[in-house]
């Protein structure tokens, strides 16, 4: 085992409501001066970070899957996605931090093992200086930024900032023809981290468009009302949709966790989450989401008779995820009080050295007095 130095994180089981979560990409952030690199006074031997690793035991040995969002060598500040199997309710999970090893000279992450398959989409819009809308899943289907859309200092690390003036990030189709809407799916998740700078007028979050609603074509959007309410939509032509709008309107420059959901012909089956907590919820149609004739994927604006835009955001937008399963209030719940302070969600426990663990025990033989 050639790491230096390790610490326990342990996972306060009151941040995981009433159910346990399997393979739960739990966020390490913050500013760590021992993670700093050795020329900047910490631990850490690699400039990028890599010598960072994650495991599930104390020895070392069971590696989680991890994605390093960013890093900085300088100061240790840092924020890392780790893939924890079971996250538990009834008692705290410790899983263990490692660090400082010389021999380490390439990433050991396992980016897309951290987001389990039902995720299609996970843009965390780093680094807050330029920005990039590249999917950490393994689809993938990368951004295209489109107008002046540019970075921000988001929730997490970084975000996209839009000015209303024809921004967007389009997910629409990737280089390679892949699409996020490939296949229709009965149920969905989708979610993003919003700060609004104007809540006087609609203003759209997350849209697509599928072309084959009769005569407009069907779109299916998270947005904030004219009167600063979250909602979520599922527009037709049909008289037939759910609407769900939180009866608690936003307050402008401060960040808000959204997230929509949606299964198929179900009581109660679109549901609408703002910081964690159930706001709204409405019986669903017989609607398939992520139709494959869907052709107008965007973060940061709504469509009018697509590709015109319409009602575009203005303001802020980090960690948009898309999933084709309908995540639980549990997972909803858990993962706001990840992302809201990772600080309170885990502590850490003091620093150890591997070497410790293996010192031989020489056993006390007292000596015999003639």
């Amino acid at each position: 085992m050639a790491y230096g130095f390790y610490r326990t994180l342990t996972i306060d089981k009151t941040k995981v409501p009433n159910t346990d979560q399997t393979n739960f990409p739990v966020l390490f952030s913050g500013t760590y001066s021992y993670l700093a690199t050795v020329a900047n006074g910490g631990k850490v031997q690699n400039s990028s970070g890599f010598d960072i690793i994650f495991t599930s035991d104390s020895q070392g040995v069971t590696k989680l899957d991890h994605e390093i969002e960013s890093y900085t060598a300088t100061t240790g500040a840092c924020v890392f996605w780790v893939r924890v199997p079971t996250v538990s309710t009834s008692a705290d999970t410790v899983i263990y931090l490692w660090y400082g090893n010389s021999a380490i000279s390439s990433s050991q992450e396992n980016i897309t093992g951290v987001w389990d398959s039902n995720f299609k989409g996970v843009y965390h819009l780093p680094n807050g200086t330029t920005l990039t809308a590249n999917d950490s899943t393994a689809n993938p289907l990368n951004g295209t930024l489109v107008g002046d859309t540019a970075a921000l200092a988001g929730k997490i690390n970084g975000a996209a900032t839009f000015d209303g003036t024809g921004d967007r990030i389009d997910l629409s189709t990737s280089a390679d023809g892949t699409k996020l809407d490939a296949g229709a799916e009965a149920e969905w998740t989708i979610e993003a981290w919003i700060n609004s700078t104007n809540v006087t007028a609609e203003h759209k979050v997350l849209s697509w468009w599928d072309d084959a609603g009769s005569p407009n074509g069907y779109e299916y959007l998270l947005t904030v009302n004219s009167s600063g309410q979250p909602s979520s939509v599922f527009k037709n032509s049909l008289p037939e949709y759910p609407t769900q709008t939180s009866p608690d309107a936003i307050s402008t420059n401060i960040w808000y966790h959204l997230v929509a959901t949606y299964i198929k012909n179900t009581t109660g089956g679109a549901t609408l989450y703002v910081n964690g907590v159930l706001k709204a919820s409405n019986n669903t149609g017989n609607y398939n989401i992520f139709a494959a004739n869907n052709t107008y994927v965007s973060i940061g604006t709504g469509f009018n008779s697509a590709p015109t835009m319409a009602n575009p955001w203005i303001g802020g937008i980090d960690e948009v995820r898309f999933s084709n399963l309908r995540r639980s209030a549990d997972w909803i719940a858990t993962e706001y009080n990840n992302h809201n302070s990772p600080s309170t969600f885990y502590t850490i426990g003091n620093e150890s050295s591997p070497s410790l663990i293996f010192q031989p025990i020489i056993p006390f033989i007292p000596m015999l007095v003639r």
